[in-house]
C-alpha cells in the first residue's frame, strides 16, 4: 500500500511542478500496478496509451503531447495542471457565469461573454491543425486517405516481430 501512495504521490508532485517526463514514468509504474492487482481495465487503457506514445506516434506528435499534457495558467511555480483539469475548470468557470434564467445576467452573458469566446475558438479551430501539420478533412466531408497509415501500422507489427512464435511468449 505504501508503494502505491508513494507512485501516486511523486505522480501528483510531477503534476504540480510540470515535469513530464516524470509524469510518464510513474504511469509506467502505474500500468504495472494496476495489471498485478487486478484492475485489467486501466493497465489495458495504460498499455494502449503506451504503445501509441512508443511505437505509433510520430516523433513531433510524441514531443507535442509531451510539453502540452500539464498547463500553467497563473505562472506561479508549481501550479502546474493537468490539461483535462484545466479544461474542467473553464467549463466550471463558463457555466457558474451564464444564469439560464431568462434575466439580465443571462442575457449580458450571451451578448458580451459568449461572442467573445466564439471568436477565440473559431481562432484556434483554425491555427491548431496547420500548427500540428493537419489537413482540414475534418471541417468537410470526404474520405480520408489511411493507407500511409496502414502501412506504417504493418511495418511496426513485422519489425517488431508481433506475429513471430518465440519461447517464453503465451
Amino acid at each position: 500500500m505504501l508503494q502505491q501512495i508513494l507512485v501516486y504521490k511523486d505522480f501528483h508532485d510531477a503534476i504540480r511542478g510540470g515535469h513530464s517526463g516524470r509524469m510518464e514514468k510513474d504511469l509506467e509504474i502505474a500500468m504495472v500496478m494496476f495489471a498485478g492487482c487486478g484492475k485489467s481495465n486501466y493497465a489495458k487503457e495504460m498499455m494502449e496509451q503506451q504503445i501509441d506514445r512508443l511505437r505509433v506516434w510520430t516523433p513531433e506528435h510524441a514531443y507535442l503531447e509531451l510539453n502540452n499534457c500539464v498547463v500553467n495558467p497563473s505562472g506561479k511555480p508549481r501550479k502546474w495542471v493537468a490539461r483535462d483539469e484545466f479544461n474542467k475548470e473553464i467549463n466550471l468557470m463558463a457555466s457558474d457565469t451564464m444564469n439560464p434564467r431568462n434575466t439580465w445576467q443571462s442575457r449580458r452573458y450571451h451578448q458580451e461573454t459568449l461572442p467573445q469566446c466564439m471568436m477565440l475558438l473559431k481562432e484556434v479551430k483554425h491555427i491548431v491543425p496547420i500548427q500540428a501539420g493537419a489537413t482540414m478533412l475534418g471541417s468537410r466531408h470526404g474520405r480520408v486517405d489511411d493507407t500511409e497509415d496502414i502501412i506504417r501500422m504493418a511495418y511496426l507489427l513485422v519489425e517488431d516481430e508481433v506475429f513471430v512464435n518465440k519461447p517464453g511468449r503465451s
